[in-house]
């Protein structure tokens, strides 16, 4: 069983109605924030300049 601890920035996010980028630093908990607090048509994670990974761990090459 894992902990989760809820983050001030939960409300926030849940409030989110359009298109909108996420980002920060490192290891701070966005993709669990987001996977957590949004319902997606469309999740993409750029994993460096020419490949990302979709929700269901698809690669996508430039």
């Amino acid at each position: 069983m894992r902990l989760y601890i809820k983050r001030r920035e939960e409300d926030a996010v849940r409030a989110i109605g359009n298109w909108t980028l996420i980002y920060g630093r490192r290891k701070t908990g966005k993709t669990t924030l987001v996977k957590r607090n949004l319902r997606m048509d469309l999740y993409i994670l750029i994993a460096d300049p020419g490949n990302a990974i979709t929700l269901d761990d698809r690669l996508m090459r430039r």
